[in-house]
């Protein structure tokens, strides 16, 4: 299984299976976002990253850092998410020697939520001051 079209053929096969059917490109900040408002939509960032240099590239496992926040008013905060981050662990060699001779490949997929708000604090508002400027003949006639 060295030659390139059964490796990017597996390959491929693996990173279906690891995203699941009908994999999204975003995904919405709030649970309640319309479709036709594109700012409400974070973007999924894909980073892959191998463990040697040579072979046969195969997905070996898929995470996701999805970073959220709190966001609103202090007695009903909303969940809001952030950013999200697909990391994709390919390991680049031989099928046979990934294997070990078997057909069993280990897999696997994890998500981790990073919260990335900080401490609420309320916030106190200045008492109101009154500052009443009168005409300087106001007491004119009782005096």
């Amino acid at each position: 299984l060295d030659d390139i079209a059964n490796c990017s053929l597996v390959s491929q096969l693996l990173l279906d299976v690891l995203r699941g059917p009908n994999y999204p490109q975003d995904v919405a900040s709030f649970g309640n976002c319309s479709l036709d408002r594109s700012l409400d939509w974070v973007q999924i960032k894909t980073d892959t990253s191998s463990t040697e240099a040579q072979g046969c590239s195969i997905p070996l496992s898929l995470h996701l850092d999805i970073e959220w926040t709190k966001y609103g008013t202090l007695g009903n905060p909303q969940a809001k998410i952030v950013s999200i981050r697909e990391v994709i662990q390919i390991n680049t060699s031989s099928l046979d020697v990934l294997s070990g001779g078997s057909a069993v490949y280990p897999i696997r997929s994890s998500v981790s939520f990073i919260p990335v708000s900080a401490p609420a604090v309320p916030g106190l508002r200045a008492t109101p001051t009154f500052n009443a400027k009168l005409p300087f003949d106001f007491f004119y006639p009782f005096v």
